[in-house]
């Protein structure tokens, strides 16, 4: 247990002020009568006003709770097939009554006349308010509630993918683990036997996603928008910046970044003594040593995360701490558990849920602090007035959680005790970054394109998934004979099917993030300061505003991406 104070005793749930305190979530009809009273309330004063947004604000809190546990539910185990038929019960019920109450809320909000005398931490809130009315259409409440369906359908496809490794089954996230393996054989092997394995999925995700894009394009027409990617924009609130933005910023990104990629892979290709560089010989150690093994189970992992933050910051460690105690995590990779990793925010309890798969490697040391920024995020926002400020986009969301990564990183010698370990895995992870922006700049390309040319083919967007593969990653890798593989590999990337573009902001927030470090290690004290201070923001304040208050800029052109990159590479460079 960390040695703060802050642990001794855990959180309790927000106090209930208007729906009583042993409710709980089961049918629309159990919140209906709430609902009513906050729409017929009669607003006389600015007072009424406050009263109904706090309120308003513990309604949402109890009914996100509800269906975020849902979702955490079946994502821990795929085949309990309850936890799937209470999540579909909230998709196919209970969230169509919710869309139709706020809207109806929304509606209410805005056209008060006491609205305009609220204080400015109301402003994001009440233009996101006129956004959401401006867009939202009856019709488009099925629609989402499909689409919702659908990628449940995706977790159901993915999540049993598995492959035998040495007479073993392995779940593909437990397989990758053997891409670090010196066995070279091996690694081919393993390679080519999840490609395998996902490319027996191929047509059935090519037909999901089709689907999907059909359904989202109806939805855009439906509110008028010539695309969906028009529409989505405005449905994320993104105000900050717009798509002709993002396409800049993947040509940028093309010329700062790809040339130092392809250093790296000439570097590994030599150091390697290969003939050819191939995909299974890219997470391998560059001198060929066995893959690190920073800890032997999820327990000792934990315990040396705590004391990882707490070396950043004893507050930071103190919140895993309290998670870990509330059996708040769940860490380990096994078969029928959905893939990928996440933060799940429980706006009653102000504690959040951490899922992920570690395989015992060095990249579950990043997943982990990179979950925990999210945590810390949380933590920090939670006492503001309405759930509505704690709603913040991601490019601040992820902000946090990429920042988080790269303080922790200088904190490594906790899971290494080798000095040379350690900065073999530090390089890993900053040449790991430049290839984040990169990644970014492929699939959010890929989405653009996809939503612009919604009546394309599976072969037409295969295609272009491989020429925009090509443009953004090193031309030393031969990936020749697994072309067909590498052209559906799209399909592993989740945000696609569940959160269509929700991409770009891991770009935009990693570059927040190196401005953050280059802060953290020339003033650590500050820096940290500045960003528990930017966090407690929540969403009161605009993204450039946020960013501002962390101390850095919300600033994407050339000549700062380019900045971004030199000070990164030069922090590479000084790592023995």
């Amino acid at each position: 247990m960390s040695t703060s104070n802050e642990t001794m005793s855990l959180p309790q749930r927000d106090k209930r002020h208007f729906i009583p305190e042993e409710f709980e979530v089961n049918a629309w009809s159990d919140m209906e009568v709430y609902a009513q009273d906050l729409l017929n309330r009669n607003i006389q004063s600015l007072e009424d006003l406050q009263k109904l947004l706090l309120d308003a604000s513990e309604f949402d809190k109890i009914t996100e709770e509800d269906a975020r546990w849902r979702h955490v539910k079946t994502s821990v185990d795929t085949t309990d097939e309850t936890a799937k038929k209470r999540l579909e019960d909230y998709i196919l019920n209970l969230s169509a009554k919710y869309h139709e109450f706020y809207f109806a809320f929304s509606k209410k909000v805005v056209e008060c006349p006491f609205t305009a005398q609220l204080g400015p931490d109301y402003a994001i809130y009440i233009r996101g308010l006129k956004k959401e009315i401006e867009i939202f259409r009856p019709e488009n409440i099925e629609i989402s509630q499909q689409e919702s369906l659908l990628g449940n359908e995706y977790d159901s496809i993915t999540g049993v993918m598995t492959i035998q490794v040495q007479d073993k089954e392995y779940a593909i996230s437990q397989a990758n683990a053997f891409m670090k393996s010196t066995d070279r054989a091996l690694r081919q092997e393993v390679f080519e036997k999840t490609i395998e394995r996902e490319y027996q999925d191929r047509d059935k995700l090519s037909e999901l996603l089709e689907k999907l894009i059909a359904l989202r394009t109806k939805k855009a027409l439906n509110a008028n928008y010539t695309n969906f990617r028009d529409y989505q924009f405005d449905a994320l609130g993104r105000f900050d910046y717009t798509a002709a933005d993002c396409k800049m910023f993947h040509e940028s990104i093309a010329k700062a970044v790809v040339p130092i990629l392809e250093d790296f892979d000439a570097t590994r290709k030599a150091n390697l003594q290969y003939e050819s560089l191939r995909p299974w010989d890219l997470e391998v150690d560059e001198s060929n040593k066995k893959p690190l093994k920073p800890f032997e189970t999820v327990d000792e992992f934990v315990s040396k995360t705590i004391d990882c933050l707490n070396r950043v910051d004893p507050f930071f460690g103190s919140r895993l701490d309290i998670m870990k105690d509330m059996n708040y995590l769940d860490l380990d990779a096994r078969m029928g558990k959905a893939n990928g990793g996440y933060n799940m925010t429980m706006p009653e309890m102000g504690v959040p849920f951490v899922f992920m798969n570690a395989n015992m490697s060095e990249t579950d040391i990043r997943v982990m602090t990179h979950e925990m920024g999210h945590a810390v995020h949380t933590f920090l926002s939670h006492p503001l007035l309405l759930n509505s400020f704690k709603s913040y986009p991601s490019e601040i969301a992820e902000l946090a959680s990429m920042s988080m990564e790269l303080f922790c990183m200088e904190h490594w010698d906790v899971y290494y005790t080798n000095e040379e370990d350690k900065n073999a895995a530090k390089k890993r992870h900053l040449k790991g970054i430049f290839k984040t922006f990169t990644g970014v700049c492929i699939i959010d390309s890929l989405q653009h394109w996809m939503y612009e040319n919604p009546t394309h083919t599976a072969a037409e967007r295969e295609a272009k998934y491989l020429e925009l593969s090509k443009k953004y990653t090193s031309s030393v890798v031969d990936w020749s004979g697994y072309e067909k593989y590498r052209s559906n590999s799209y399909q592993k990337v989740l945000h696609i099917y569940h959160v269509p573009f929700y991409y770009i902001e891991y770009a935009y927030a990693q570059l927040g993030a190196i401005a953050m470090y280059k802060q953290y290690m020339e003033n650590p004290t500050q820096a940290i300061a500045n960003y528990k201070k930017a966090l407690s923001l929540g969403y009161t304040r605009s993204i450039g505003e946020v960013f501002a208050a962390a101390g850095i800029k919300f600033d994407f052109s050339e000549a700062y991406i380019t900045e971004m990159m030199q000070f990164l590479k030069a922090s590479y460079d000084k790592i023995k």
